[in-house]
C-alpha cells in the first residue's frame, strides 16, 4: 500500500483577496462545487508555503517534477506559453497569487465541510456568513494544506482552503460597480477558469524545478 502524505496545515501570512466564492461555491465542468479564493502576497511572504507545496510534489512525484506543479504564479507573468494576457491577472508589480479552495460538493453529489469564515475586531473573533465581509481587496490570512494530484488531464499541487479570517479592510479591487452582496454576479468565474491552466507534464524532457520560477 502507498504511504499516505502527511497533511499539515499550515497559517498564511496576511495576503489580499481576489475572487472570493467562499459564500457561494463555484460550479466545475464536472458538476463538483468549491468555495474558494485567489490570495495575492508579496513573494518574500511565501516561503513557508513554496516549501511545503515542494515536499509534498516531491512525495507524489520524486525527484522529477512535473512542469507547471507549482500552484504560485507571478502577476505579472501568469502563464509560460502567454496564452493569458497579463494585463487579465495582473494585481500588482511583484506579486504573486495562488488559488486556495475547498471542495463542498463532488461530481457524485457527495457533500463536503464549507470552510469556516471568520472577522477579527480589535482582536475579537467571530464567525461570518456575511458575503459583504469577503470582497476584492479586503485582507485575510487563511489556514491552508498541500497536496499533491495526478490524473490523466494534469498533474500538480494545490492547496486546500480549511479556514479564513478576515484581519482588516482593504481598498475595493475591481468590479466597483458590481453587486455588493455577489460582486462576481457579472463574471463567469468558475474553478477551471479563475487561474490559468497546470501544464500537462512532459515526461520525456527534463524539466528544471518549478518551484524556483518564484
Amino acid at each position: 500500500m502507498a504511504q499516505k502524505t502527511e497533511i499539515k496545515k499550515i497559517v498564511t501570512p496576511e495576503f489580499t483577496v481576489a475572487f472570493p466564492s467562499v459564500f457561494e461555491p463555484e460550479e466545475r465542468d464536472d458538476g463538483s462545487k468549491s468555495a474558494q479564493i485567489t490570495a495575492i502576497f508579496t513573494p518574500d511572504a511565501i516561503a513557508p508555503l513554496l516549501e511545503e507545496c515542494k515536499r509534498v510534489a516531491k512525495e507524489k512525484f520524486g525527484d522529477k517534477l512535473p512542469k507547471g506543479c507549482n500552484p504560485f504564479r507571478k502577476s505579472d507573468n501568469p502563464n509560460d506559453k502567454g496564452t493569458v494576457p497579463a494585463t487579465d491577472w495582473s494585481f500588482g508589480e511583484g506579486t504573486v497569487y495562488v488559488s486556495l479552495s475547498k471542495t463542498v460538493l463532488t461530481r457524485d453529489g457527495k457533500a463536503g465541510v464549507p470552510p469556516t469564515v471568520a472577522v477579527d475586531r480589535n482582536g475579537e473573533r467571530k464567525a461570518t456568513d456575511d458575503p459583504n465581509e469577503i470582497y476584492p481587496g479586503c485582507k485575510c490570512r487563511a489556514v491552508v494544506s498541500a497536496f499533491a494530484y495526478n490524473n490523466p488531464q494534469r498533474s500538480g499541487v494545490k492547496l486546500t482552503l480549511w479556514n479564513l479570517l478576515k484581519t482588516n479592510e482593504g481598498e475595493r479591487i475591481g468590479m466597483a460597480d458590481a453587486d455588493p452582496v455577489n460582486p462576481f454576479a457579472d463574471i463567469a468565474v468558475s474553478a477551471n477558469k479563475s487561474l490559468p491552466p497546470v501544464q500537462e507534464p512532459e515526461a520525456t524532457k527534463e524539466e528544471e524545478d518549478p518551484f524556483n520560477e518564484i
